[in-house]
């Protein structure tokens, strides 16, 4: 086997067992020693492996530890992406799964400003129009959240932004949230945006109408209840009885509420203000023009007072 140098090892158990093995012929003790120098080196890489396979699981702890501390940091393109806008609100406010907004966050404007806010609900109340673009959206569902001194309030979904936040709007919602968990906060936003793009079924889309049909009623069956009622009116009102006219022209207004067209109501509002900026004008011209008479038929216009 040739000769063998274990320099930098002791391949003895002890003395007694090193006097036994010297006796021994020299291929007999190699071959042993040599048998013991494998053992022992097998077991120094083995433990070499385990040492570099832990260090290894360590520097993959870490990495996913530093990957996990920055996915939790929030970032402004992350805010900017999960607040929901009112776009999508108005868009699918009829869909029978539009209450799963809740837990979700928007940017809503007060007077002060506008704030980052959680959707805590969806509660029912009067009814408004929510303008997108060209359309509007008539409904009677508002957004409950905490303001103030954390007071639950409905809020119109009217005043939920498109727009993006502040970096002011951003730096507050994060001292305002220190603790809040990013990646659940990215899951539960894309997961109602899904909810609300994706294909609704037969039965979804037959509650979505139903919904919508709530506030946009056939006007023709519209216009039939009100000449009954105007008729039922007519008749209390021959009868004295002023109990029952009060009540049916409540019935009668709520219809001409619900039949009002945003457009048509809008096109009024304008030619309101015009028509209130048209009397100002004339007004002032009248002002005008009784002074200027006035003033001739005294004959100081245009005289000299010294003559």
């Amino acid at each position: 086997m040739g000769e063998m140098k274990y320099n930098d090892m002791n391949l003895y158990q002890d003395s007694e067992d090193e006097e036994r093995l010297m006796k021994l012929p020299e291929a007999q003790r190699e071959e042993i020693l040599y048998r013991r120098y494998m053992k022992i080196k097998k077991l120094e890489e083995k433990k070499e492996m385990e040492h570099r396979i832990d260090e290894l699981a360590e520097q993959s702890t870490k990495k996913e530890h530093e990957s996990a501390v920055h996915s939790e940091c929030l970032t402004y393109e992350t805010l900017c992406d999960v607040l929901v806008p009112r776009s999508l609100l108005a868009k699918n406010v009829y869909k029978p799964m539009f209450d799963r907004l809740a837990g979700n966050y928007v940017r809503v404007c007060f007077k002060s400003g506008y704030v980052i806010k959680r959707v805590e609900g969806i509660e029912r109340g009067d009814e408004y129009f929510v303008d997108e673009g060209t359309k509007n959206y008539r409904t009677n569902k508002s957004i409950c959240i905490l303001h103030g001194s954390n007071t639950r309030e409905k809020i119109p979904m009217s005043f939920v932004s498109n727009s993006k936040p502040s970096f002011a709007e951003y730096d507050q919602f994060k001292d305002s949230n220190p603790d809040i968990s990013v990646c659940a906060l990215v899951k539960r936003a894309h997961s109602f945006r899904n909810l609300m793009t994706r294909e609704l079924s037969a039965a979804e889309r037959k509650d979505a109408q139903e919904e919508r049909t709530r506030f946009y009623r056939d006007k023709r069956k519209n216009l039939m209840e009100k000449i009954r009622l105007i008729r039922e009116r007519d008749d209390a009102y021959k009868n004295g009885d002023v109990e029952k006219v009060k009540a049916v022209q409540r019935r009668i207004d709520e219809i001409d509420e619900k039949d009002k067209d945003p457009e048509e109501e809008k096109e009024r509002e304008i030619w309101d203000r015009i028509n209130a900026k048209n009397r100002k004008i004339n007004y002032e011209k009248g002002v005008r023009a009784g002074l200027e008479k006035a003033r001739n038929k005294d004959g100081t216009y245009g005289t000299d007072p010294k003559k």
